[in-house]
C-alpha cells in the first residue's frame, strides 16, 4: 500500500524534465534535444544541487551515441565511442572550474581500443597533457 501512495504522489507531483530548484540550481533528470520536436535527443543526464552526477550520454544529430560519462566525485569516468558505436577510447577526466575559466582535462591512463574491441595502446596524460603511451601487445587468441 505505501509503494502505491509513493507512486500515486509521484505521479501527481511529476518527475519532471529540466527542472531547478527555488534557489535556481538543477535537479533530477535533465534531457537537452537538437530539434524543437524532442525527437534527437543530444545529451541526458542528471544534476544534483546545480552539479552533474551519475551517467551522462551525447548523442550526434543523427541519434548514435558518442559519449559517456560517469560522475564519481572528483573525477569522470569518460568512454568515446566511434561512428559504429564501438568503444574507442576510455579513461578519467576531471573538470574544473575558476572563476573566469572551466577546464575539462584527461588524467591518468587512457586506454585506446581497436576494432575488436581490445585494448590495444594506453596514453597517459598528466595535467591534461599528453606524456606518453605504451603499445599493448595481442595475445596470440587475438592475433590473425
Amino acid at each position: 500500500m505505501r509503494l502505491f501512495t509513493l507512486f500515486i504522489l509521484i505521479a501527481l507531483t511529476g518527475c519532471g524534465l529540466n527542472r531547478k530548484d527555488s534557489k535556481g540550481l538543477k535537479q533530477g533528470r535533465w534531457v537537452l534535444y537538437y530539434d524543437e520536436q524532442q525527437k534527437q535527443c543530444m545529451w541526458k543526464g542528471r544534476y544534483k544541487n546545480g552539479e552533474q552526477t551519475g551517467k551522462w550520454t551525447y548523442y550526434t544529430p543523427t541519434g548514435k551515441k558518442y559519449l559517456t560519462e560517469k560522475y564519481m566525485q572528483e573525477r569522470i569516468w569518460t568512454t568515446y565511442y566511434d561512428s559504429l558505436q564501438r568503444k574507442q577510447l576510455q579513461g578519467y577526466a576531471n573538470y574544473i572550474e575558476t572563476e573566469d575559466t572551466a577546464y575539462y582535462r584527461w588524467e591518468g591512463n587512457w586506454y585506446h581500443f581497436d576494432n575488436l574491441g581490445q585494448v590495444d595502446k594506453i596514453s597517459f596524460y598528466k595535467m591534461g597533457k599528453f606524456a606518453w603511451f605504451v603499445p599493448v601487445p595481442k595475445s596470440k587468441s587475438n592475433r590473425k
